[in-house]
């Protein structure tokens, strides 16, 4: 499985970090709107639960091909 990160950090520094887990083919069915979307989303939810002081930093990671060809080919 493949993740993407909710961090959430409190004024004083210290740190809770939620995890959103993500399946292969639902990563790559999302466009980057959609993503931007869902990460308001939680933003939402969490000012909604009261958690307004909190510093919310949405973090995806970027994922690249490690498929490679061999010498000569194209």
């Amino acid at each position: 499985m493949l993740y993407s990160s909710l961090e959430i950090v409190k004024a004083s520094g210290a740190a809770v970090q939620c995890r959103l887990r993500k399946t292969l083919p639902e990563l790559f069915s999302y466009t980057r709107h959609e993503w931007v979307e869902q990460a308001q989303a939680d933003i939402d939810e969490l000012k909604a639960a009261s958690l307004s002081n909190l510093k919310i930093i949405w973090i995806m990671g970027r994922y690249r091909s490690t498929r490679r060809t061999r010498p000569g080919t194209i």
